[in-house]
């Protein structure tokens, strides 16, 4: 009996000594690249972070800007920590978005990896314009009447 008391004890006073010595991590690996951009959602990936600071990374938080309201960062979702994209969703067509993901673990938060520029919620099928060339979304066709 108390050589499981002795070992559950050093075993305890470990686990305090390694939550002291830990940090929160570092910021996620960047840059926080945006792409498939549709009229309501777009996906953003990222890398994990350099460092964990001692302690397993617990997961990722989430969160989004619409650069045109006027309220601050909103909590999108929390993911495991082996998932390094999201598809981000419910997003109003034509605002512009800005995002960041913060890295977690049972010391702290991370501080957060940030897009720079804010991205368009939009169809991927813009209007195009037409001319003697019909431009449609990046296809160009030549008429039958022009020489």
């Amino acid at each position: 009996m108390y050589t499981q008391d002795l070992t559950l004890l050093v075993s305890v006073i470990n686990k305090i000594l390694s939550l002291v010595s830990s940090e929160p991590p570092s910021t996620p690996g960047g840059p926080l690249v945006v792409s498939e951009v549709l009229k309501h959602s777009m996906v953003i990936a990222w890398q994990p972070p350099h460092s964990d600071g001692g302690s397993p990374i617990t997961g990722y938080i989430i969160e989004s800007r619409d650069s045109q309201s006027l309220t601050g960062w909103s909590r999108v979702d929390r993911v495991r920590p082996h998932i390094y994209s999201y598809t981000v969703t419910h997003l109003v067509q034509g605002h512009r978005y800005l995002f960041r993901v913060i890295a977690e673990n049972a010391v702290g938060r991370s501080m957060p990896l940030e897009t720079r520029v804010a991205t368009e919620a939009s169809s991927p099928y813009s209007k195009c314009s037409t001319s003697l060339y019909l431009h449609k979304c990046g296809y160009t066709s030549i008429p039958t009447h022009a020489q």
